[in-house]
Formats: C-alpha cells, sequence, structure tokens
C-alpha cells in the first residue's frame, strides 16, 4: 500500500479496567504507534492509581470521552447501548469526532457499535474490533439490533473464525486474532515442573472461580498449589443492592472468598500489574469460565511456553484443541475439572510438550509480530476498497 505519510488513526476505548479489553488496546496501539500516528480515546478520568495513564503513556495521547461501561455480559452490553443511545450522549458523540482529523476510526468494542451511525455520517472510515463473544441465539431481538448496527461500519474484525461465522454479516469482514505483548519470550519448556497452576480471574463468578475452589477441595494430587490472581476483594454495599444487581454475589461468593482464604492448596495473590513472573513460576494456566468469554489467558500461557485448561465451549475451538496445545473439560463441570487437573499431572511430559505447541499458536497467531501483519492487511484493504 502506497502511502506518502503516516496513517492518522484514532482508537476510542469504551473503559478503564484493567481488563483483556484494555490489554488488548495497549497491545494494539503499541503494535501500530511506530508505523502511524494513532491517538487512543478513553473513556473519563485515568483510574486513581494511574495504572493505565502508564500503560498508555508509552505511545499514545488519550482524549476525554465519557463512555466508561464495561461489555462483560449481555446486560452490561444493553444498558451500555441505552447510555450511548441517550440524546444528550449522542451529542456529546458527535461534538467530539467533528473536532477529529483521523483518516480512521477503530472502535475497540462492540459496545460502541452505536456510534458508527454517528461517525459515517460525519465521512470517516470505522473499523469496529469485536472483542466479545455472541450472547445467546443470533435471532434474538437484541442480536439482530446489533447486526444492524454492525453492518454499517467499513469493516468489522473478529477475534476467531467462530465468531466470524455466528454473525454473518453482509458487510466486509476479517479474523484479527487478540495479540499479546509482553516482551520476548522465555523458554521454560524444559524446566522443573513447579506443580503450582495459575488463575487470573479473581472473586467472579462467571470467570469459574467457585469450579475451581470446588475442584481443588477434591483433586487427588495433594501436591499442586493453585495461585489466584485478579480482584478478590469481597462484595460490599447495601446488601439489598447487591442481591437485586448480582444475587449470585449474596448467594455464593462469600462463601467461596471463605473457603479459598482457608484451603492449603490455594494462595490468594490478588491483582497484580505484572503478571510474567506468575506465568513463568506456573505450570499451567486454568481459564474455567463458566460462560463464554474472551480468551486472553489462553494466549498469555503460550507466551510463557505453558499450557492450559478451559472448558469445551464451541467459542474456544479454534483457540484450544483438546490434547494438542491444552486440555478442555466438560463446561461447568467441577469434576471433570478435576479429574483433568490429575491426568496432566500423571503425564508431566504431556504438560511440557502442550506448552511447546501452545507458544507456537501464540507465535503463529497472537505474538506482536502477527498484530502488525494484521493491521497492515487491515489498512490496505479500507484503503483500496
Amino acid at each position: 500500500m502506497e502511502q506518502r505519510r503516516p496513517i492518522k488513526i484514532l482508537i476510542v476505548h469504551h473503559c478503564l479496567s484493567l481488563g483483556g479489553g484494555t490489554k488488548s488496546a495497549y497491545d494494539l496501539v503499541n503494535s501500530i504507534s511506530t508505523i502511524h500516528n494513532v491517538t487512543l480515546a478513553t473513556p473519563g478520568e485515568i483510574d486513581s492509581e494511574g495504572y493505565i495513564k502508564r500503560l498508555f503513556d508509552k505511545a499514545i495521547s488519550p482524549k476525554p470521552v465519557t463512555l466508561s461501561h464495561y461489555s462483560a455480559g449481555p446486560n452490561l452490553i444493553k444498558s451500555a447501548i441505552l447510555y450511548v443511545c441517550s440524546r444528550v450522549y449522542k451529542h456529546k458523540w458527535l461534538d467530539f469526532f467533528k473536532n477529529q482529523s483521523a483518516d480512521i476510526i477503530i472502535l475497540n468494542s462492540i459496545v460502541m457499535s452505536p456510534l458508527i451511525p454517528i461517525i459515517k455520517k460525519l465521512g470517516f472510515k470505522v473499523v469496529l474490533f469485536i472483542r466479545e463473544t455472541m450472547k445467546g441465539s443470533k435471532r434474538n431481538l437484541f442480536n439482530r439490533y446489533l447486526k444492524h448496527l454492525l453492518e454499517k461500519a467499513d469493516l468489522v474484525t473478529f477475534l476467531t473464525k467462530y465468531d466470524q461465522d455466528q454473525w454473518n454479516l453482509r458487510n466486509d469482514t476479517m479474523v484479527f486474532p487478540d495479540i499479546a505483548d509482553l516482551g520476548s519470550p522465555q523458554n521454560q519448556a524444559d524446566s522443573k515442573l513447579s506443580h503450582k497452576v495459575l488463575y487470573f480471574g479473581g472473586l467472579s463468578k462467571s470467570k469459574g472461580i467457585h469450579l475451581l475452589i470446588k475442584a481443588f477441595q477434591n483433586i487427588e494430587t495433594n501436591s499442586v498449589e493453585l495461585l489466584v490472581l485478579g480482584n478478590m476483594d469481597k462484595p460490599r454495599g447495601n446488601i439489598l443492592i447487591r442481591f437485586l444487581k448480582h444475587p449470585i454475589d449474596i448467594i455464593h461468593l462469600d462463601r467461596i472468598y471463605k473457603q479459598a482464604m482457608s484451603m492449603r492448596n490455594v494462595k490468594i495473590i490478588g491483582l497484580q500489574r505484572d503478571i510474567k513472573k506468575w506465568l513463568l513460576m506456573s505450570d499451567i494456566v486454568i481459564f474455567p469460565v463458566s460462560a463464554v468469554h474472551q480468551a486472553r489467558p489462553v494466549y498469555e500461557a503460550g507466551w510463557a511456553y505453558k499450557t492450559v485448561i478451559v472448558p469445551d465451549f464451541m467459542n474456544f475451538k479454534d483457540i484450544v484443541i483438546d490434547r494438542l496445545n491444552g486440555r478442555t473439560f466438560k463446561q461447568n463441570d467441577w469434576r471433570d475439572l478435576a479429574r483433568t487437573i490429575d491426568d496432566l499431572y500423571r503425564s508431566t511430559d504431556l504438560i511440557r510438550e502442550l506448552g511447546r505447541v501452545n507458544h507456537k499458536f501464540y507465535e503463529e497467531e497472537h505474538s506482536p509480530l502477527v498484530g502488525k501483519q494484521k493491521m497492515s492487511e487491515l489498512l490496505e484493504y479500507i484503503f483500496s476498497s
């Protein structure tokens, strides 16, 4: 693609929580900021600890915009879309985009799909990165509404071919795998096993903490220790409001927290800014989500030559192939999860071999080099069509 100057790219990110979407935005910016003129628009004020600000100040100039809803589940997505579509919000976004001089605008979440017609009306090229998986039937009213919005974009990207096929959009689409930029990989495939298993999801039912704790209460391999990273703060606030908003908090999470704190084979680490050392000291990464979710921990494990255990959701079938780069267990089945952990530790050579293959998957699909190549393909396609 011939170009006389760097392309001006505005990436609009929807939240400041330190989750997979924010990390993906950071890695996306890093993959192209040395080649093109990149600005990242982030919502509201920077977090109190200043972590996100330090993270993004490396390569970008954040702009204050006011979309801050997180998109982990269908109810939150619906709330965010209603919020974005309000009249006052629409005018704020119109004013914001009118003052931009970008050649292309990238929206970093399906939550931001209501912005597509606004951006197109102003004459910008717009690409939407879908980092979420489809919730429910593709024929339900909500998904049909989303599809109507998505088909207005110049291009829509998906994390996997499976997600691309699920949406089956009529406009242009491509698979753009998530990128995990953790620096130069350290090959520990042949090192002595530590008998430590790593989990990233904190005290979250959707991330599968309840399944994992139950599995570790029943595994036969006594020498294995579970390292729990992520937010482990106990649910706070008015008990009635908590129950109305998230009934599972009141029913399960307090009990799960107490169980985890009392178990000898569970070590609570909490939120960590740098996950690399925890990846490197572990044998296996477990991603036991109870509902389909972005599978970033799989790629991060691959960077560190580690294997993974994930549920057998169809959304993961392109990412983890059972007994090739990881193991799968029956979704929402803690007994099968416990058996899978035990089976792996009965065959330590298999743990190492699966880790080697998972690293190969990472290099071929999720490395920074792949990100740069995919972005080059995307820009060439957009500006040649």
